[in-house]
């Protein structure tokens, strides 16, 4: 695979799993609160709860921040290793699949071109395309 992407020695589900659990760290904690998967991209909304005071540039300890997260799954075709690669928002992710209702929930920081990219997706002709799929499972 190209640079930036990450081998997991994990099933596809194994890995939907650990990037829906919820992470604690000393600085920060962050939990998703939504998943749908379309073809190709893991799409999440994360909440990330500021502990630290400058984690977070303009927020503060106590202080949560919503975010919309790409994460690319893809699988060698020569030697079927599953790879990922993750992307925040304001990274404007390859992929548009986002689900509109993602924009709703999560204010627009510095990404409206790509938010409109989105919607342009949104707004063509959905034939041919493989439908998406909501992930249920509330991870602790």
């Amino acid at each position: 695979m190209s640079k930036g992407w990450i081998f997991v020695p994990y099933t596809k589900d194994e890995l939907v799993f650990r990037l829906c659990s919820t992470e604690t760290h000393y600085t920060h904690i962050n939990e998703t609160i939504a998943v749908v998967e379309t073809p190709g991209a893991l799409w999440r909304v994360v909440s990330t709860f500021i502990r630290v005071n400058g984690f977070f540039v303009g927020k503060k300890a106590g202080e949560s921040v919503l975010t919309i997260v790409c994460d690319l799954i893809r699988r060698d075709e020569d030697t079927g290793e599953l790879y990922y690669r993750s992307m925040t928002e304001s990274e404007s992710p390859t992929s548009q699949s986002c689900p509109l209702h993602f924009l709703d929930m999560v204010p627009e920081t510095r990404s409206a071109r790509w938010r409109q990219f989105v919607r342009q997706y949104h707004g063509q002709d959905n034939r041919g395309r493989k439908p998406t799929r909501q992930v249920v499972a509330k991870v602790a």
